[in-house]
């Protein structure tokens, strides 16, 4: 379940809840009598409590199945910028290559389906550079680039340019936070100073 999806059911199932309760209390407090009894309500609002339930968990498992394909998404990429950096590509390691990257354009599809999809009409893949990578592996696969240094440069600063989009898009919906403790300057090294300090060092120093 996508993240706008879940929310907008939430706040539907809050107000539903919220107009239960206080529908009935301002009725006990203007007509002295109650609309619902109290053990209605308990209901209502225990079914509505188990609905919500129910769209958190389909909201995690959406989300597991987004992480697994994005992991299958990292190891493409990773097993392409190999092929690239070698001089020379063996049938093997582009099969493999061109394995993996089929496994994640093929898995996308159980957590997205086509943009615009219908019974009567296919639509379009959701990330398109997805294909464009397997098209330009199996050109240049089939011309035998790899030996020209230049050719492959070329060809994966071009892949390398598609990555960040698709990275930004499809990890939207998980929501990835901004660390608290980061290191965003180079060349950083760990200052602390060897050894334990403070209470610790000096009960260590005592057992001695």
């Amino acid at each position: 379940m996508k993240r706008r999806v879940l929310r907008f059911w939430t706040w539907l199932i809050v107000a539903i809840a919220g107009f239960t309760v206080l529908g009935d209390l301002a009725s006990e407090r203007l007509h002295n009598t109650d609309v619902l009894d109290a053990e209605v309500i308990a209901g209502i609002l225990a079914a509505l409590a188990g609905a919500l339930a129910i769209l958190f968990q389909r909201r995690i498992e959406f989300v597991q199945s987004l992480r697994s394909v994005w992991d299958l998404c990292l190891d493409a990429m990773a097993e392409i910028r190999v092929i690239y950096l070698r001089s020379s590509v063996s049938e093997e390691q582009y099969l493999e290559a061109y394995r993996k990257l089929s496994r994640a354009i093929d898995g996308m599809r159980s957590v997205y389906r086509n943009v615009g999809e219908t019974p009567r009409h296919i639509g379009l893949y959701p990330f398109a550079m997805l294909h464009d990578i397997r098209v330009a592996l199996e050109n240049d696969y089939v011309a035998q680039i790899f030996g020209d240094a230049a050719k492959r440069s070329a060809r994966m600063a071009e892949i390398e340019g598609q990555w960040p989009l698709f990275r930004v898009r499809y990890l939207a919906e998980l929501e990835t936070p901004e660390p608290d403790r980061y290191v965003i300057k180079n060349h950083q090294t760990d200052q602390r100073m060897r050894g334990m300090g403070g209470m610790a060092g000096l009960r260590s120093l005592w057992r001695k």
